[in-house]
C-alpha cells in the first residue's frame, strides 16, 4: 500500500485554522470567546471585523484572516459541519 494514502483513510475531523487556534487558548479565553459567538449568531450588534482588528492588534499576529474567522463565527465553517 502507498503510505501517502494512509492519512486520508483514517477517519479524521476536520478542523479550520481558527478552530486549532482557539484549542490553543486558556480555557477562559475559550469560554469568553464562546459566548460572544453565540452572541453574535443570535443577531447581538457584532462586527466581526471589529474583533478581529482588535485581536490582531493585541495579538500582532494570527494565523488566519478575517474571512476565515467571519466563516467560523458565522456557523458557516467546515470544521462545524464534521
Amino acid at each position: 500500500m502507498v503510505d501517502a494514502f494512509a492519512d486520508f483513510l483514517v477517519d479524521k475531523k476536520f478542523e479550520c485554522s481558527v478552530k486549532k487556534w482557539l484549542n490553543t487558548l486558556s480555557t477562559e479565553d475559550q469560554q469568553n470567546y464562546l459566548i460572544i459567538e453565540q452572541r453574535h449568531r443570535t443577531g447581538a450588534n457584532i462586527t466581526v471585523s471589529a474583533i478581529y482588528a482588535a485581536l490582531l492588534a493585541e495579538l500582532e499576529t494570527l494565523p488566519f484572516k478575517l474571512t476565515s474567522f467571519r466563516t467560523h463565527m458565522n456557523g458557516a465553517c467546515t470544521c462545524q459541519k464534521n
